[in-house]
């Protein structure tokens, strides 16, 4: 193995690499051993102080972030931020819950929705019989004409032995006079199946009713154009 060759510099400032000075001919000095392990004990000791310094250093920040008691208050602000938010989410909720009900509500009149006597309220109460299965009461409020179009009253209560309910909304008046009145409504109306469904079913309708001397509203001519189906 061939001896590693260091550079050493003379006292005439020469650097060589030799046992002698290539420019003054002066041997190379020698190491004390003594001297060498001593420098290489001191610079030991000087690392391993400087690392113990750096260990104490790291455990004393660590154990003062350990220890601290120091209160966050950028966090704790954040965390309860979005409570607000959330209260005022589930606030609004049943307010907009109650404005939908209102409105399916209005959707639907009742007899009591038309003025008392009225020829919108004769037509509405001829549908609010039917539901009612007041079938008399409904055949009544047909004209006589009407009447013998629809058949003896026996074969117009069976028309609507399947029905559960039948309902007119929506009622418009298209012209009117002292003794006349031609209507505008939607019919909506559901009936039994022999499945066990109900079917609703839509209609646009248009009636025309007539005041008679006693004062009674009578529907003398009635018809229905369907819009949709469906079953429940």
């Amino acid at each position: 193995m061939e001896e590693e060759k260091t550079t050493w510099t003379c006292a005439c400032g020469r650097v060589n690499d030799g046992n002698f000075c290539m420019k003054c001919g002066k041997p190379r000095p020698t190491v004390d051993p003594a001297t060498s392990a001593q420098g290489t004990f001191q610079a030991m000791r000087m690392a391993l102080v400087a690392g113990i310094i750096v260990i104490v250093a790291l455990l004393g920040y660590g154990g003062y972030a350990a220890v601290s008691d120091q209160p966050q208050p950028a966090k704790t602000e954040q965390a309860a931020a979005p409570a607000p938010e959330a209260s005022e989410a589930s606030a609004k909720t049943p307010k907009k819950r109650e404005k939908k009900e209102e409105k399916k509500t209005e959707a639907m009149p009742s007899f009591t929705d038309a003025p008392q006597g009225s020829a919108q309220a004769a037509l509405i109460g001829y549908y609010d019989d039917i539901t009612k299965r007041n079938m008399q009461s409904a055949y009544g409020r047909l004209s006589d004409a009407m009447q013998n179009q629809m058949g003896v009253y026996e074969n117009f209560a069976s028309g609507y032995q399947t029905t559960v309910s039948s309902q007119a909304s929506d009622v418009k008046v298209l012209s009117s006079s002292d003794t006349q009145s031609t209507l505008s409504y939607t019919l909506t109306s559901k009936d039994r199946t022999d499945n066990g469904k109900t079917k609703v079913q839509t209609f646009r309708g248009q009636a025309t009713l007539e005041k008679g001397a006693d004062g009674t509203w009578k529907i003398t001519d009635m018809n229905v154009k369907k819009q949709g189906e469906r079953m429940e």
